[in-house]
């Protein structure tokens, strides 16, 4: 979860300024300022008790119902910090008081509802959108980040739900139920493997995602728009036509990289063990409950979908099986599963080939499985080939 930064005397200063804070008697004032020097030393109950002085004295003392709601939150008393931030909103005239709509936000993150934490982030940003660069960064200027990063942080990703965490873990690597295929021999020998945790795409990039890190870098992208609109018609839909560099290339103007082949598939597999799939084993009765994903060309969709379509995985990924092949890191080699390390491996040191895994629309569905791997040249540009990326952790 996103961590709030500690509030400073320049951001209380401020707020203050706004006009906030005249209402308040003298006496209200007295327990309000006690309150806030209390919050900055980290005396949580303490400036909870001063703030609740404050109030009862004066029921209308927005700002000390503000920070009651920020005390609480610090707390983790979070349905009383939703209380009172929602309070401060219905106060007139103060629905457009940006602060509370971005700690109301949070308080919903922090309590994993994020269609409605996305849904006051966005409210917050409409009424002023420099209110998530000062919370996240404050006290700001000293950070050396500016307003025009602050969607790409991975702060405000993973707050509006763009990423997803992975967390730390080992898993089994592999082919563990000897599929009969040839082709999945190079998917065994079954191993151990420990990873760091990381961040992920939710989705794969769009469309309109590598149009902006076209647009805005520079980047000569060699790939023809209308080949690319003929199978992903619109912004919304994954992005196409794609070389190894040109993936590579879009994660590094994003501060990302492309994910390992080892970090893939533990994320395809959403924390399921020895599963075929990213939902489980069987494909299911496509006849009677439709398709877990955008496959098969000849009995589906017939073209890329709109990213997030199907249900996700067990992180909250989307379209880990199906409807674009995904660029990895690694060069390919077939027998290296038989001498892959235990921890973060990276794959061979050179090769013909990158990973290409997960399947797609135009694929069967034994190529979404997810340990099959798939391999492609670096330069070509497919109509089912795209990419997602990946973040350290800070």
């Amino acid at each position: 979860m996103m961590k709030l930064a500690k509030m400073n005397h320049s951001f209380v200063i401020a707020i203050v300024s706004m006009g906030y804070f005249f209402s308040a008697c003298d006496d209200a004032v007295i327990h309000f300022d006690r309150g806030l020097d209390y919050h900055l030393q980290g005396k949580l109950e303490d400036a909870s008790a001063e703030f609740q002085r404050a109030i009862a004295i004066d029921p209308n003392f927005i700002m000390a119902h503000f920070h009651l709601g920020w005390v609480y939150q610090d707390q983790g008393k979070l349905e009383d910090a939703k209380v009172e931030f929602q309070r401060v909103i219905a106060m007139p005239p103060y629905p457009d008081f940006a602060e509370a709509h971005y700690h109301l936000a949070c308080v919903y993150s922090l309590k994993n509802e994020k269609e409605q934490a996305i849904e006051w982030l966005q409210k917050a940003i409409v009424l002023d959108e420099t209110v998530v660069y000062r919370k996240i960064y404050a006290p700001g200027v000293e950070t050396g980040v500016s307003f025009d990063n602050i969607r790409e942080s991975l702060e405000f990703q993973q707050l509006i739900g763009e990423i997803v965490l992975i967390p730390a873990g080992s898993f089994q690597m592999g082919d563990s139920k000897n599929e009969p295929e040839s082709w999945m021999k190079p998917s065994r020998p079954v191993h151990g493997v420990e990873l760091d945790g990381f961040y992920m795409d939710k989705y794969e990039v769009t469309v309109g995602q590598f149009k902006q890190f076209v647009e805005q870098s520079g980047y000569s992208y060699e790939g023809d728009w209308n080949d690319v609109a003929k199978y992903s018609p619109s912004d919304q839909h994954p992005m196409i036509y794609v070389t190894w560099n040109d993936a590579t290339a879009y994660a590094k103007w994003a501060g990302k990289r492309l994910p390992t082949e080892a970090e893939w598939e533990y994320a395809a597999r959403g924390g399921l063990k020895g599963k075929r799939y990213p939902w489980g084993d069987s494909i299911g009765n496509v006849a009677i409950d439709g398709h877990k994903a955008n496959y098969d060309y000849d009995e589906n969709v017939g073209r890329t979908t709109v990213v997030g379509i199907y249900g996700a995985n067990g992180y909250g990924l989307y379209d880990m099986a199906g409807n674009v092949w995904e660029w990895c890191a690694d060069w390919y080699g077939s027998d290296y599963y038989s001498k892959s390390p235990g921890k973060n491996p990276l794959g061979p040191d050179t090769g013909k080939y990158r990973v290409f895994r997960g399947g797609s629309w135009n694929g069967l569905a034994n190529t979404m499985r997810v340990d099959f791997r798939g391999l492609n040249a670096p330069v070509p540009r497919t109509f089912d080939g795209g990419f997602r990326c990946v973040s350290d952790l800070p």
